[in-house]
């Protein structure tokens, strides 16, 4: 196997681990959750076994998880950007197009007032 491609897969096994731990969910329930066999769950979090799953697999776990493939795919963005890495997961995860039409203007706002010189005040 790839060099590489063992390092993202075992990327993508930590992270679905951590995912699922820091929703208080055990492998059982995630597998429900999935709709998949609670031996597919340990295979994915398992590095040595994650090399031999399906894509259509991490595909339900991700879902499942309302994990930011992102995390998985590209590791340092979460190092480097948790904040918008988060937002972005936050507005993909939870929001509608409705929801987005009607928040765009409000958000937009406060990019602005974030960017202007008095910062300082908005954060009073």
């Amino acid at each position: 196997m790839n060099k590489d491609i063992k390092l993202y897969l075992t990327a993508l096994s930590k992270a679905v681990k951590r995912a699922r731990k820091a929703q208080h969910l055990k492998q059982i329930d995630l597998a429900d959750i999935a709709n998949l066999e609670t031996m597919s769950i340990k295979r994915a979090e398992n590095p040595n076994l994650v090399d031999d799953l399906k894509l259509s697999t991490f595909i339900f776990i991700i879902r499942a998880l309302n994990l930011d493939s992102n995390i998985v795919v590209y590791p340092e963005l979460k190092e480097m950007q948790p904040t918008k890495s988060e937002l972005l997961n936050f507005i993909t995860t939870n929001c509608s197009e409705a929801d987005c039409k009607f928040i765009f203007p409000a958000f937009k706002e406060l990019v602005k007032m974030a960017h202007s010189s008095n910062l300082s005040d908005i954060r009073d």
